[in-house]
């Protein structure tokens, strides 16, 4: 919950003059990892700019995306494990 993120210091500000998801870590995250929508970046780079959308919010939606990316990661190496010696007879 401590990434850098392209926020306003205050909620307030946030909420006047939106965000900067281009300089942000989580919208990176968002962009290059874990949603592959092109409308679901899109609603958020826009919500983002409004100030419509906190940076709570997005860290929150980013740590369970990368949760399911991690656990979906090792359910397949766990299947590649097993077919690991089937290759290499």
């Amino acid at each position: 919950m401590n990434a850098k993120t392209g926020g306003a210091v205050t909620l307030q500000e946030q909420k006047k003059f939106g965000g900067r998801p281009d300089e942000c870590m989580i919208y990176e995250l968002f962009l290059y990892h874990l949603i592959d929508n092109d409308n679901d970046l899109k609603e958020i780079y826009d919500s983002c700019k409004k100030g419509t959308l906190m940076c709570g919010l997005c860290k929150k939606r980013a740590t369970e995306l990368m949760e399911k990316l991690l656990i979906d990661l090792q359910e397949k190496r766990k299947t590649a494990a097993g077919k690991m010696k089937e290759y290499l007879k």
